[in-house]
Formats: C-alpha cells, structure tokens, sequence
C-alpha cells in the first residue's frame, strides 16, 4: 500500500519538476518475467524515484544500508521495497549480511519481480561511464542457478539521461536490449568465474549504448550546454528528426567532444560559454535565436486562457519554495539536491493538499472545494504556463534587438553559428539518405 502511495505522490512530484520526462524502448521490457534492471546513478534516489513512476511493473531495489540505520527508517525503506546492501565505506562490520541481501534480491526475482541495481556503485553528476562491478552477474548467475536457467530471467540496461540537474529539466530513459541469462548456461558449468565475466562484458557494452556520456569528466558542463542546443537544431529540422535517431546522434556529439584535444575542447567550451552568456544577460532563449519558437499568436491565446490555471495554482506555490529552502538547508552533496527538493516537495504537497481538503469541505466552502481539488493539475500547467510568458517576452526581447541594436543581434547570430559543428555534417548526411533513396 505504501509503495503505490509514495509512487502516486512521486509520479506528481516528477511531472512538475521535469519540462519532460520520456521513455524510449519500454517494449523490450518483458510482462510477467524476472528481470533486473541495470542503470547509472547520477541524482541519488531521483534514479530509483524516476524508474519507479516510468515503468510499469513494480520494482525492488538495492539501497546503501547507512539509510536503514534506525527502526523506523528500516520499516519504512522495506515498505517501499528497498532492500539494505553493505559496502566497506558505510556498514564495513556488517558485510557478512549481504549473504541476507543477495538472498532477498534473488526470492524477488523467482516472484517474476523486477530488482533495480546500480551497477557503477556511486552516485555522481558527471557525464561519465564508470566500470560496472561484477555483483550484478553474480546475482543474476546465482539466482539463475538456483532456479536451474530455466526461470527466464533476463538483464536489461536503462539509461537515465539528465539534460541538466535542475528545476524544470529534461529527462529521457532510455530501455536497451535485454541480457538472457540462459545463454550463459553452459559457461557456468564449465566455470562460474568465467560465466560472470563474460555477462559482465556483455551487458556494459549493451549499458554504454543507453547512456550519454563523455569521456573527460570535466566536460561535462560544456557537453551539457551542447546537447541543448543540439536537440533545438535537431528538432528545428523536420526531415533529420525523422530521419535518425535522437540518442543515436546526441551520442556521436559525444564522441566527437570527447575525442577533441584539450586546445579545441577549450576553445569550444569558450565559444559555448560566451553564447550562454549573452543569451542570460540579453534575456533571450536558444529557441528564438535559431528561429524554432512556434507561433506567438497560439502562445498568446494560451497565456490568455490559462489565467485562471494561474490562479488556481497560487495557493500551492508556497510548497515550491518550502522545497528549495528544505533543500538548500540540508543538502550537503549536490547530486543529492534534486531528489531531496523532488521528495520534499512532493510530499508536502500532497499532505498540504490533503490539509486544504479537509478545512474546506468541514467549512462549507463549495467553490474554494472546487479550487482544492483542480489545485494539482493547476500546479501542473501553471509552470508550462509561465514557460509561454517566457518564450514570448524572449521572443519581443529579440526582436526589438534586432531593430534596435543590429551589431548585436548579428553578434548573437554568430556566436551560435560558431560552436555548431554539427550543423554541415547534419546537412550532408540528410542529402546522402536522400540520394541513396
């Protein structure tokens, strides 16, 4: 019961926090079979909140033991099916109870169930792929033999691609191709150490292919501005954005960023950094510059009729900055930060809602009910709201730059032109599909 409520309150919580939140390859995920999930691990427990809500079936995890420290904690991360795991670093006098650990993941698996587990170990913000240990195949290979390879038990990786750590971010999950552990029968018999090598290699290939990363961690920042920019061009192009894949491609300007010397790697980080600063000071949006900013009358429609969305949602503003204030006073690691406010605003949220709820329908109060109970999906639409004002003043902040101030408009202009290196090549792959058709 505890885990479809906590699911409910942070299925809400994500969609408000998130500009979007999409899941591509959901199909290779099978129904009714035992399955672990892989993943990487770049927000703490907003990975785990973010697998939860996206995918349909339930899911048991493996958690760091430290948060299991007192009763209450313990009862509370078992309800939501946690599952304690030690390491040297948090329970190093307790790694004798891992035997207990594996022991639960794998009864979970012979229920069909799905068990989440992290393989890279350490939740971190960096744009990197880190080595996967080897505890993943041997859970899989020791709960497979326990079942004599014949339960169907299959590995499959989900990359959780951030676009940036932030309020109102992108998100995609991305399901790739599935492991059969079967496969490996005859490996194991022959030598077990061997088989769990081999699953390993296998499914970090299959792994890297779902995630985005680089290979420097600290370009991390300048690949993240890129991609942006990159996805606003590659949706500005109808024919490439039918034309390929997207992750396929923000995965190629990946490569290439992380193939560039430290020289060029600089010199592009500097050209990013000074068109995001001009596009800050200028009050102006990507989106506008490269001309893909929809038509101004639909927005002006919809900021029109989503005045009163605006007002419904007032009441629970609040709640917002209760969130960040949480989070700014306890957050002592940034890759903590989101899914601190995340889980913090989404259950006083709901708690707060509950409240209102209650006060208004013992006072009598009919339309203020009506308000109460329109106050999610007020809240929900109230940020896309304030997205169209923000897309519209940047589109007026432009044009009026254009007018007014041309040397700097043509500035602008150019300062995007000079980092997209992607824009020639893009055009020359379009014209060889083409010509190949």
């Amino acid at each position: 019961m505890l885990y479809y409520l906590g699911r409910f309150i942070m299925w809400f919580a994500v969609k408000v926090h998130f500009k979007s939140i999409s899941v591509f390859g959901s199909q290779n995920i099978p129904a009714g079979k035992p399955v672990i999930i892989i993943s990487n691990h770049s927000a703490s427990f907003l990975d785990a909140i973010l697998l939860g809500v996206s995918l349909k079936r339930q899911l048991y995890y493996y958690a760091r033991s430290d948060v299991f420290k007192s009763g209450p904690a313990h009862r509370l991360m078992k309800a939501i099916h946690m599952i304690p795991i030690y390491n040297m670093e948090h329970s190093k006098d307790d790694l004798h109870r891992n035997v207990e650990t594996f022991d639960e993941g794998e009864k979970a698996l012979a229920r069909k169930k799905m068990l989440v587990i992290f393989p890279e170990g350490i939740s971190r913000q960096e744009r990197i792929l880190l080595p996967l240990k080897k505890g993943t195949a041997r859970v899989a290979v020791h709960a497979a033999a326990q079942q004599g390879f014949d339960m169907g038990l299959e590995i499959i990786p989900i990359g959780i691609n951030y676009s940036f750590h932030r309020f109102r971010a992108d998100v995609t999950l991305t399901v790739g191709e599935s492991t059969p552990i079967s496969s490996y029968q005859e490996t194991h018999i022959q030598n077990p150490n061997k088989a769990i090598s081999a699953i390993t290699r296998d499914i970090e290939k299959k792994f890297a292919d779902t995630v985005i990363f680089v290979s420097q961690a600290n370009r991390t920042e300048m690949i993240n501005q890129l991609l942006v920019y990159f996805k606003n061009d590659f949706e500005k192009d109808n024919r490439y954005l039918k034309s390929t894949s997207l992750i396929k491609q923000e995965k190629e300007i990946c490569s290439i960023v992380s193939a560039m010397d430290d020289t060029e790697a600089n010199v592009v980080e500097q050209q990013v950094l000074q068109y995001s600063k001009q596009l800050k000071e200028s009050g102006i949006d990507d989106q506008e510059v490269i001309g893909n900013n929809g038509s101004v009358p639909v927005k002006l429609l919809g900021i029109f009729l989503g005045i009163p969305i605006a007002v419904g949602a007032i009441p629970a503003l609040p709640i917002v900055f209760l969130a960040k204030w949480i989070g700014d006073k306890t957050v002592t690691r940034k890759d903590f930060y989101t899914s601190v406010t995340v889980s913090a605003g989404g259950f006083a949220f709901f708690f707060y809602w509950i409240l209102c709820f209650i006060i208004i329908a013992f006072s009598g109060g009919k339309y203020l009910l009506y308000l109460v109970l329109s106050m999610p999906i007020c809240m929900y639409l109230f940020f896309h709201w304030i997205e169209l004002l923000q897309s519209v003043g940047s589109y007026l902040r432009l044009m009026t730059m254009r007018k007014q101030n041309t040397r700097l408009y043509e500035e602008l202009k150019s300062s995007r032109q000079s980092f997209s290196f992607w824009r020639n090549r893009t055009k020359q792959e379009i014209s060889m599909r083409n010509e190949s058709v």
